[in-house]
């Protein structure tokens, strides 16, 4: 499915024209809330099930306005709880509008912290094929994904355990040093343990520790 709103964007009013002259697959032209266009990608042993997942288009047009662009993927990814949600930037509009590797690169660092897909597409024309490589690498990486070891059970409560939003990575360190949110809860309340997660994110995400700590001089832990 695509928005019908992306006929009033000068760099994406030729995409409709072009998703709806595809015969496989087909496109349906529709009002979406917040997202521009929404692919459908297998569940893994679901035979049947799919999940939709929401892509926001953006272009150097967009990021001429880019608090409000980089808002707009802000709000989209809290609501789906950081699940099912990508970028794609276009990066030959025409006409030329702004500096487009300068504007890439601004929203790759404004959504850093978050973890967003952001795909570079070429041209218009490359969109489905674009779509389809993007849709398989899906399939593949959820995949691998549940054929791997079972996480830490701790790790799925980490991105509560924050007054800010813990990176991937930051969370695989966590969850490697605090077996369990009590260990956590212990390191981010004693002297000695507010140390560490200090020292742990020194150099990479000192922000990490900082909030860490900042939670849990509110909360209390009940074993």
């Amino acid at each position: 499915m695509f928005c019908s709103s992306l006929r009033k964007r000068p760099a994406w009013a030729s995409l409709p024209a072009t998703l709806l002259s595809l015969r496989d697959p087909t496109w349906k032209e529709t009002t979406l809330e917040a997202q521009d266009l929404q692919i459908p990608v297998p569940r893994q042993h679901q035979r049947g099930q799919v999940d939709l997942f929401n892509i926001i288009l953006l272009s150097a047009s967009d990021m001429q306005a880019s608090a409000d662009a980089i808002a707009r993927v802000e709000q989209l990814y809290h609501k789906t709880g950081g699940r099912n949600i990508g970028v794609i930037f276009l990066l030959q509009e025409k006409p030329p509008q702004g500096n487009t590797t300068a504007n890439f690169m601004e929203l790759q660092m404004a959504l850093q912290n978050l973890e967003i897909p952001i795909v570079p597409l070429a041209t218009i024309s490359n969109l489905q094929t674009t779509l389809s490589a993007f849709q398989r690498q899906l399939f593949l990486s959820r995949s691998s994904a549940a054929s791997a070891s079972p996480p830490n059970p701790a790790m799925s409560l980490l991105p509560y355990c924050s007054t800010g939003h813990i990176p991937e990575h930051a969370r695989h360190v966590l969850s490697d040093l605090c077996h369990s949110i009590p260990d956590l809860a212990q390191a981010a309340m004693t002297r000695d343990g507010q140390m560490g997660l200090r020292q742990w994110f020194s150099d990479s995400m000192p922000q990490v520790a900082e909030e860490l700590i900042a939670f849990w001089e509110q909360e209390f832990v009940v074993d």
